[in-house]
C-alpha cells in the first residue's frame, strides 16, 4: 500500500475510533456498556459545564479586578499628583505671596511713619544710586540667588529721581529734598525684612514727586537709562488700588527695568500719617524664578506652572521656564508653554470657566482633564487648583481667584504602574486556566474510574439476575420452577438474595391467576351452554380436547432451600 493511502487509512481509522467514543452503544450491547457510556457522558458533560462556568468566573473576576485596579490606580495617581505636586506647590506659593503681603504692609506703614511730626528726624546718611556713592558695598558671588556678580550694599538703600541719568546727585526740589530726608530712616526696618525672606528681590519706594528709593543699595540703577517711577506698572497698580486703605495688590509679570528678567511686584499705597494723604507706593519686587523654586522642589516627572487666573494666563512660576531671559518680548503665558502647549480653546473653555467664585480656594480640591498636545500629539493629565491669596481688593471682595496652579503629567508615565498591575492580573489567567484544566482532567479521570467500578459492580448482580430469570422461565411447566438456580451463588453475586423477593412476587401472581381462572370456569359452567354452541360462534370447537393450562402445571408453593449464610458453606 502506498504511504499516502496508509496515512489516509490511519487518519480515517483514528477518526472512527474517536467518533466511536461519543457514539451510544447499540441496543443489543451488554447492560454494562450502556451504564458505562451514559454515566461517563453525564459526568463529562457536568464537568465541562462546571469548567466553563469556572473559567468564566475566573475570567470575569480577573477582568473586574483589572478594571477596578486600573480605576483605583488612576484615581490614586490623580490624588497623589494633586497632593504632592499641585497642592503642596500651590501652598508654598501661597505662603510666599502672603509673606510678601505682610512685608509690604510693614514697609508701607513704616514709610508713612517717617513723616510723623514726632518721628525722630535726626540726620541719617542717604546714598545716591551710583557705584561711587555706595558704602560698605561688595560684589556678590556668582552663586548669590538675587544679585550674582553685582556691586551691592546691604547696609543702606539708594535713591534717584525721575528722568535723571546724571552720575552725580542732581539738585532736588523742596518736596523731593523733604522726601529724601524722611525716607532715609526706612533702612532700619528694610534690612531685617530683606534678610528674612529670600523671595524679596528689592524694596522699591516711589513718590508722586518723582523721588525713588530702592533697597538694597545698587550702583547700576542708571546704567539702563532714565527711570520714571510714576510710569512703572507696579506704581500705577498701587496708585489705582487705594480703596480700601489696607489694600495690597500684586501685579502681573513685567520685565525689569534694571535687567533682572521677568518679575512681579507686591504693592501697597503709602499714606502720610501726618495728614492721611496718599503720597506714594511701596513695592516688593520678586523674580519669577524665585517662585519657581517652590514648584521645582516638589516636582517629580511632571511640570507645574502658576498662571494668572484670567484670559491672559500670564505665567508667574514654572518648573520649565528660564525667567532670567531678558530677550523675551512678551510675558510668558499658557500660549508659549511647552510640554504641553495649552491651546487657547482649552484655556478659555475648560480652565477659565472653572475658576469661579464657587471654588473653595482654601481647600485642596482640584479639577482634572485629559489633554492632547496639538504639537506633539502626546496625551497629558492636566490638574489645576486655584491659589488662596487674591491679587487685589476687588478680587477679594468678589472672591474671584487670581492665580491657578496647573500640573501636567504625561499619561504614558502615569499608566506605567496601572499597566503593570493590569498585566500582572492578566498573566494570572493562563495560570488559573491551566490549574483549572489540570483539576478538570484529574477529576474526570477519577470520576471515570469510579464510574467503571460502579458500573462493573452494578452490572454483575443484574446480569446474574437476568440469568436466573431465564432459568426460571425455562423451568415453567416442569416440576421445579427453580431447578438449576444456585441460591448461594445468587447471594454471593449480589451481596443479597434478590430471588427471594422474586419468588414471593411470582407466586403471588400465580395465586392471583389461579383464583381468577377458577372464577372463569364457574361462570363458563353456568353460561357455557348458551354462549358456546358448536358451529355457531366458534367454528371448529373441539369439546373433547383436553384442556391443559400452564397454571395447573405450576407447584403450589415455592421449593424450600437451605438458609443462605454470609460465607460459603463447607457442603457447597
Amino acid at each position: 500500500m502506498p504511504q499516502s493511502q496508509f496515512k489516509t487509512a490511519s487518519t480515517a481509522a483514528s477518526r472512527r475510533g474517536f467518533a466511536k467514543l461519543f457514539t451510544p452503544p447499540p441496543p443489543s450491547a451488554p447492560l454494562r456498556n450502556h451504564l458505562l457510556f451514559y454515566f461517563s457522558a453525564c459526568s463529562f458533560v457536568s464537568l465541562v459545564v462546571a469548567e466553563v462556568i469556572g473559567l468564566g468566573f475566573i475570567g470575569g473576576s480577573i477582568q473586574s479586578l483589572t478594571n477596578t485596579a486600573a480605576s483605583l490606580l488612576d484615581s490614586q495617581a490623580e490624588d497623589t499628583l494633586a497632593n504632592s505636586l499641585l497642592s503642596n506647590a500651590a501652598e508654598l506659593v501661597d505662603d510666599a505671596i502672603n509673606a510678601l503681603s505682610f512685608a509690604v504692609t510693614v514697609a508701607s506703614t513704616s514709610a508713612g511713619d517717617t513723616f510723623r511730626s514726632d518721628y525722630s528726624s535726626g540726620p541719617v546718611a542717604s546714598y545716591y544710586g551710583a557705584d561711587q556713592y555706595l558704602a560698605n558695598a561688595s560684589v556678590l558671588s556668582s552663586s548669590d540667588v538675587r544679585y550674582p556678580g553685582v556691586l551691592v550694599s546691604l547696609a543702606h538703600s539708594v535713591w534717584i529721581v525721575a528722568n535723571d541719568t546724571a552720575a552725580t546727585p542732581p539738585m532736588l526740589t523742596t518736596d523731593q529734598a523733604a522726601t529724601e530726608a524722611a525716607t532715609a530712616h526706612v533702612d532700619i526696618f528694610l534690612r531685617p525684612l530683606y534678610a528674612l525672606n529670600t523671595a524679596i528681590h528689592s524694596f522699591d519706594i516711589g513718590f508722586e514727586n518723582g523721588f525713588f528709593r530702592t533697597y538694597p543699595g545698587i550702583g547700576n540703577t542708571l546704567s539702563h537709562g532714565a527711570y520714571d517711577v510714576t510710569t512703572r506698572p507696579w506704581y500705577i497698580l498701587g496708585k489705582n488700588n487705594q480703596a480700601p486703605t489696607t489694600s495690597v495688590s500684586i501685579s502681573a509679570p513685567f520685565l525689569s527695568a534694571f535687567g533682572y528678567g521677568w518679575i512681579m511686584s507686591t504693592v501697597k499705597p503709602i499714606y502720610s500719617t501726618a495728614d492721611g494723604s496718599f503720597i506714594g507706593v511701596v513695592g516688593i519686587t520678586s523674580e519669577l524664578k524665585e517662585f519657581s523654586k517652590f514648584l521645582s522642589s516638589k516636582t517629580v516627572s511632571s511640570r507645574v506652572d502658576v498662571y494668572t487666573a484670567d484670559s491672559f494666563g500670564y505665567t508667574i512660576a514654572s518648573t520649565s521656564i528660564d525667567f532670567t531671559n531678558t530677550a523675551a518680548s512678551v510675558p510668558y503665558s499658557f500660549l508659549n508653554a511647552s510640554a504641553p502647549s495649552l491651546s487657547r480653546d482649552f484655556w478659555q473653555n475648560t480652565i477659565v470657566p472653572s475658576l469661579s467664585a464657587s471654588i473653595d480656594t482654601e481647600s485642596s480640591s482640584f479639577k482634572s482633564a485629559e489633554y492632547q498636545d496639538s504639537q506633539t500629539g502626546e496625551w497629558f493629565l492636566i490638574l489645576w487648583k486655584t491659589l488662596a491669596p487674591y491679587a487685589n481688593s476687588q478680587a477679594s471682595s468678589t472672591q474671584t481667584p487670581s492665580w491657578v496652579a496647573i500640573s501636567s503629567s504625561p499619561l504614558a508615565q502615569l499608566t506605567i504602574p496601572v499597566d503593570t498591575s493590569t498585566q500582572n492580573l492578566r498573566n494570572t489567567l493562563p495560570l488559573s486556566a491551566g490549574i483549572s484544566f489540570a483539576v478538570f482532567f484529574a477529576v474526570l479521570i477519577l470520576i471515570l474510574i469510579l464510574v467503571w467500578i460502579f458500573t462493573d459492580q452494578i452490572s454483575k448482580p443484574l446480569a446474574n439476575l437476568s440469568s436466573i430469570s431465564s432459568k426460571i422461565s425455562n423451568n415453567i411447566g416442569g416440576s421445579d420452577l427453580f431447578e438449576g438456580v444456585d441460591s448461594f451463588g445468587r447471594a454471593q453475586a449480589g451481596g443479597v438474595d434478590e430471588t427471594d423477593a422474586l419468588q414471593a412476587s411470582f407466586y403471588s401472581m400465580v395465586q392471583t391467576v389461579r383464583e381468577g381462572s377458577a372464577v372463569k370456569k364457574k361462570n363458563a359452567g353456568e353460561f357455557g351452554v348458551m354462549m358456546f354452541q358448536e358451529g355457531e360462534m366458534i367454528p371448529g370447537w373441539d369439546l373433547g380436547m383436553e384442556n391443559r393450562e400452564v397454571i395447573e402445571l405450576l407447584p403450589d408453593a415455592p421449593p424450600e432451600y437451605p438458609e443462605i449464610h454470609s460465607g460459603p458453606s463447607s457442603s457447597q
